[in-house]
């Protein structure tokens, strides 16, 4: 495995791990974070949800389906 993909596997590794954590806290919080606040707690799902896409983007070496379709539609531009 090269480095780049290394990193993309503990990226995805983490990002499932966060994930989880934050469905546990909000069965066990009945909530994700706090109203009015933002709470380490939804900080934590939201960038879990960022590596998501990251992680096995990097690990793979290609961009995901749907994010090549999307940014070619709004930039006009064909994606190699």
């Amino acid at each position: 495995m090269k480095p780049k993909q290394i990193l993309g596997l503990i990226l995805t590794i983490l990002s499932l791990i966060l994930i989880l954590y934050g469905i546990v806290i909000g069965y066990t919080k009945g909530q994700i974070g706090v109203k009015g606040q933002i709470d380490l707690d939804a900080q934590l799902v939201t960038i879990g949800w960022i590596l998501i896409l990251l992680g096995p983007a990097i690990l793979f070496g290609e961009t995901p389906i749907a994010i090549k379709k999307f940014v070619e539609a709004k930039t006009g531009r064909k994606i190699e």
